[in-house]
């Protein structure tokens, strides 16, 4: 039974909430502000431009529609691996349709997760998928938790090679 259901009454929130991740990890913020605040120094970190990237979605829902929306100003090219998306969704928001996750983590530079959480989707972003991504990338998830293995993200991030929120 079903109790609630949002649906698309948060969806330009959470939206906004995904875009202020990604150009957080573009600038680097977190590097930055403990440079500023703990070593008392000015030091970017190979900060990146959001112009005309590449972004990867998964899942494409209401929350992707409308961060696709908010990014469209900044030139970006979308992909998405969204299985039970129709191609006229697609089409009208001018995303190209990735055959598998591993591809969508591995072509584009940024990852943003929008996708449900269910049974089969429990633990899908693993160590494979994380090794498939390119060195530098920024991978943001306004799913849920369980999507990503976390021991997994966790030992990524250590690395430094991608960035995460």
């Amino acid at each position: 039974m079903l109790i609630t259901n949002r649906g698309g009454l948060i969806g330009a929130t959470l939206a906004e909430g995904a875009l202020i991740a990604i150009l957080s990890c573009l600038r680097r913020t977190t590097c930055v502000s403990f440079l500023v605040h703990h070593e008392k120094g000015w030091q970017t970190r190979n900060e990146e431009s959001l112009f005309k990237r590449k972004v990867g979605l998964h899942g494409f829902g209401n929350i992707a529609q409308n961060l696709v929306k908010l990014l469209a100003p900044f030139g970006c090219h979308f992909e998405t691996f969204s299985p039970y998306t129709p191609d006229s969704v697609l089409v009208r928001y001018g995303v190209r349709r990735q055959d598998s996750l591993k591809s969508l983590f591995a072509n584009n530079w940024i990852v943003s997760m929008h996708a449900p959480n269910t049974l089969d989707t429990y633990d899908i972003v693993n160590v494979e998928i994380l090794d498939a991504m390119q060195d530098g990338v920024v991978l943001v998830n306004t799913s849920r938790g369980a999507l990503i293995d976390t021991d997994a993200l966790v030992a990524e991030l250590k690395t430094g090679r991608i960035y995460a929120s």
